[in-house]
């Protein structure tokens, strides 16, 4: 089983995005540079992302943060200057993979036991959902069917394309 997350309720990304398309955000997405929420994307990118979970999912956030910042040698996410911006410093931020052999902890069915949990939780009718699993079919979906890009971005995409091959997928508002 592979999970890749981000503790925040929502990847910076889509704030920046929201920000570009000139949209508010949801005002539990952010907090401005003073701590307060906001459903302005250009002061939640001056601010901060909210951590998942409420008072936990902070805790969760600043364990991760601080194991992968010392563990990687890379800057605190206060510290590293934005990503979706040219200006500044490269931001150092360091990404953390942890494997687990559970055999080497006493559990040699692990793979069968899991499989079965996840069957499980994806089965019929079953109200649990396997994280990402929407994301799966969105991508499945898009790939079989296009997807619709709105103009304005693809104008933008355009001149960023560094070879003569399409972006991946279809695009049913026109050829990238």
């Amino acid at each position: 089983m592979v999970v890749d997350l981000a503790p925040a309720v929502v990847a910076r990304g889509r704030i920046a995005g929201a920000a570009q398309r000139g949209e508010q955000i949801p005002d539990d997405w952010a907090l401005d540079a003073a701590g307060r929420s906001t459903t302005d994307p250009a002061a939640a990118m001056q601010g901060t992302v909210r951590a998942i979970g409420g008072h936990k999912g902070v805790a969760l956030a600043l364990l991760v943060d601080l194991l992968v910042a010392s563990t990687t040698h890379s800057l605190l996410p206060g510290d590293a200057p934005s990503v979706y911006t040219s200006e500044g410093d490269p931001p150092r931020l360091g990404h953390l993979i942890i494997g687990i052999d559970p055999v080497g902890f006493g559990v040699a069915d692990a793979a069968a036991r899991t499989s079965q949990y996840l069957d499980a939780l994806t089965s019929e009718g079953d109200a649990m959902r396997i994280p990402r699993a929407r994301r799966r079919e969105n991508r499945n979906r898009a790939t079989a069917q296009g997807i619709d890009v709105a103009a304005t971005l693809l104008d933008e995409l355009r001149p960023a394309r560094r070879t003569e091959q399409p972006l991946h997928g279809v695009c049913n508002s026109g050829a990238v």
